[in-house]
């Protein structure tokens, strides 16, 4: 009976062990998302992007949650676009230089780029 005590014992104390380290990882290191990162969103997106996520279980207690969230939504969507329109306008004006300068380096970086562009291109419209 007291091998069986020291067990339950055992499992209770290795119970609470992982409990307390899963939280304070929890609220320390935050949640690790798998989907990798946009690398053409800005800051400032990325900090309205937490906001939503941060306010998404509480949009339900009240109307101004439900409104500032759909808020949130509505801006992520436009400084999205924005962010993705410079980041593209950026690849095509270095493209137009490396392709004035006409260097074989630089003609090289011009055809990732278009690749690049194509390949943005495509998950926009939906191809």
């Amino acid at each position: 009976m007291l091998a069986g005590d020291a067990e339950g014992c055992i499992n209770d104390v290795v119970e609470k062990t992982v409990d307390a380290f899963n939280n304070t990882s929890q609220n320390i290191l935050g949640t690790a998302w798998n989907t990798p990162a946009k690398e053409w969103l800005s800051e400032d997106t990325w900090k309205l992007v937490q906001e939503r996520r941060n306010l998404k279980p509480s949009r339900r207690e009240s109307t101004d949650n439900q409104r500032h969230y759909n808020y949130l939504c509505r801006e992520i969507k436009r400084k999205s676009q924005c962010d993705k329109d410079t980041y593209l306008w950026k690849i095509c004006k270095g493209t137009e230089e490396a392709h004035m300068q006409k260097n074989k380096g630089d003609l090289r970086q011009c055809a990732e780029d278009h690749r690049q562009i194509r390949t943005q291109s495509a998950h926009c419209s939906g191809m």
